[in-house]
């Protein structure tokens, strides 16, 4: 059992000293605003800010969300700075 461990903490270390783990936190930092929500939502929610919604109502940028669902977070990091 304990070279199970060692595994995993080998695993572990792996992937914290990967450059994913390291663009993940980064990522994180530069939308601590939007992150700070994180918890807030029950699982399979996004809190999406006024101004995001207000964006959908034009024709264009709703077909461009429509073919990428990503793109509201995306907005929604923005739009939550402007709040």
């Amino acid at each position: 059992m304990r070279s199970q461990d060692n595994i995993l903490e080998q695993e572990h270390n792996d992937f914290v000293n990967s450059d994913l783990f390291h663009q993940m936190i980064k990522e994180k930092i530069e939308h601590s605003h939007y992150y700070k929500y994180d918890g807030i939502c029950p699982e399979g929610f996004v809190m999406i800010p006024i101004l995001t919604l207000e964006r959908l109502k034009d024709f264009e940028v709703w077909k461009e969300w429509k073919n990428d669902p990503e793109l509201l977070i995306e907005f929604a990091k923005k739009d939550v700075e402007k709040t």
